[in-house]
């Protein structure tokens, strides 16, 4: 099993004896940009998820959409396989949406990612969730 390491640059957020925080992967499977955070959830492998910005009506201003989570390998980010990504029980899920949303509301982990980190962008504070995102 995976475990934690700290990272320098990214704050690690705790929710009980869940852990998450932003996260770098370098190359992924279809060689796009993603943007991802990782969790460890209690007995289980580390996991990750990705997000992305939807941005306002000015093309400024966003808000968050958590499009995917469960894959054990970040580099598995854009192969759209379901067989990549763990299944987790309903505790989990809610564990899992909890942890996301106090991720994004923390403004030391927020202010170190794009696009947070521009002096344009005003985050709106929504998080939404895709159909799908999480297997349960």
């Amino acid at each position: 099993m995976s475990t934690w390491t700290e990272s320098t640059y990214f704050p690690t957020v705790t929710v009980g004896d869940a852990k998450i925080r932003f996260v770098a992967v370098g190359r992924t499977a279809d060689e796009g940009d993603h943007d991802i955070y990782v969790t460890q959830l209690p007995d289980r492998p580390l996991l990750y998820g990705e997000w992305r910005a939807r941005y306002a009506r000015n093309g400024n201003d966003f808000d968050i959409e958590v499009l995917d989570f469960g894959l054990i390998e970040p580099r598995d980010f854009g192969i759209p396989s379901p067989l990549r990504r763990l299944r987790l029980d309903r505790r989990e899920r809610t564990s899992v949406q909890e942890l996301v949303v106090v991720l994004f509301a923390n403004e030391e982990a927020r202010n170190r990612e794009w696009p947070f980190s521009g002096s344009k962008a005003r985050f709106l504070g929504q998080v939404f969730f895709a159909s799908n995102w999480i297997l349960v």
